[in-house]
């Protein structure tokens, strides 16, 4: 798996994630793609204190992130998206081997 595997137990658990970590890297970039949460620069408690209150004062916007994380989980990171992924590209090799 090419995310953080903890961060595939997080959206499985149908939450809202809320990651203090560089906005940057691999697990922002995860997490915006799923629009299954919010995404904080570490190292800055206050932000988080923030974070959490938006989470906490916007329980739609929290429900819709939790939904979308469950459904990435599912259409993305799930066993079936692997397979049809895996088998895609397999027939795609075939397909260039016999060219």
């Amino acid at each position: 798996m090419s995310v953080p595997s903890k961060l595939t137990s997080y959206f499985g658990a149908g939450r809202p994630v809320l990651a203090a970590t560089d906005p940057h890297g691999v697990t922002a970039a995860e997490i915006n793609l799923a629009l299954g949460g919010l995404v904080i620069q570490s190292g800055e408690p206050q932000l988080l204190i923030d974070a959490c209150m938006e989470l906490r004062d916007h329980p739609q916007q929290a429900s819709l992130y939790a939904e979308n994380g469950l459904r990435y989980r599912r259409d993305v990171l799930g066993q079936a998206a692997a397979i049809d992924q895996f088998s895609s590209l397999f027939l795609e090799l075939l397909q260039k081997r016999r060219v």
